[in-house]
This record gives structure tokens, C-alpha cells and sequence, in this order.
């Protein structure tokens, strides 16, 4: 996301106008928290059919390509001290690679956030990993720019 001078950091949002949803309530935005309520009950209901559905899509792609008993569905890999949960590992002749399917929200905030989350949840992961995203409005423009801003 680009910085922009004019604008106050979330820091200073939080310390001066008490965060991002106070603002909001001051500007006489009816539903002020996007974090509960009909939209964000809405938007969940949603992101989750199409995540679902993807799973499952993926899934007979798999089965199709790798066979029935070499597809795991919801398998656990330890990395360290904790363990992971993969959407799918596949294993095959030369080893074996994990699949994390997921369905995120088109909003560039929600979008970034749900990366840099599965980007720290993956860091040290052991096997080669296959981020599949089922939202088809999420453009390869998107995951460009995300790739290049992240830490």
C-alpha cells in the first residue's frame, strides 16, 4: 500500500480520534464497524461458500492428476514447536507438496492482510507450498503488487 504524506498513520488515528471506527461514527456512517454486523456477517457467508466450493474443485483436480490415496485432504505437517494444518498434501514419485486453498475478499485491505497472514503462517514451511486463490476478482495485478510490498 503507498504511503501517503497528507494522511495520518493508524497510530495516529488511534491516539488523536480513538481508531478508524470513531471516526466513522463522528462522520455519521450508519454501520461504522465493518469488523461485525450485516456486512461483515454477509461478506463471511460469502468468502466461505466460495472457499468451500474451491476445495472441493481442487480437490477432484488432484484426485484426477495424483489418484484417490495419494491426496490427503486436511492433512497436519510440525514445523518446530507447532503444527500446521494444509488444505491438501499431495504425494507423488519425487516427494510430496502441500496446497492451501483459500477465497479472499476482493477489499485491498482484507485481500493484503489475508496474505501477510498466510505468508507468516507458511515462513519455514518444509514443503514446497501452492497458494491457490479461488477469488476470481483478485487479479494478477493484486497478487503482483502484493508480492513486491511484502516484508
Amino acid at each position: 500500500m503507498a504511503s501517503v504524506p497528507y494522511l495520518p498513520n493508524v497510530k495516529t488515528l488511534e491516539r488523536k480520534f480513538g481508531g478508524i471506527v470513531s471516526i466513522r461514527r463522528h462522520l455519521g456512517i450508519q454501520n461504522a464497524d465493518y469488523r461485525s454486523g450485516e456486512e461483515r456477517s454477509q461478506t463471511a457467508t460469502r468468502v466461505g461458500r466460495g472457499g468451500f466450493s474451491l476445495e472441493e474443485s481442487v480437490y477432484h483436480q488432484l484426485v484426477n492428476l495424483f489418484h484417490e490415496p495419494f491426496v490427503h485432504n486436511q492433512a497436519r505437517i510440525v514445523v518446530g514447536e507447532q503444527h500446521l494444518k494444509v488444505d491438501f498434501i499431495v504425494y507423488h514419485k519425487q516427494g510430496r507438496f502441500a496446497v492451501d486453498v483459500f477465497y479472499p475478499d476482493t477489499n485491498r485491505q482484507r485481500y493484503s492482510n489475508n496474505i501477510a497472514l498466510k505468508y507468516k503462517t507458511y515462513f519455514n514451511f518444509p514443503l514446497t507450498l501452492y497458494l491457490c486463490i479461488g477469488n476470481e476478482e483478485i487479479t494478477e495485478d493484486m497478487i503482483v503488487q502484493n508480492i513486491k510490498s511484502k516484508n
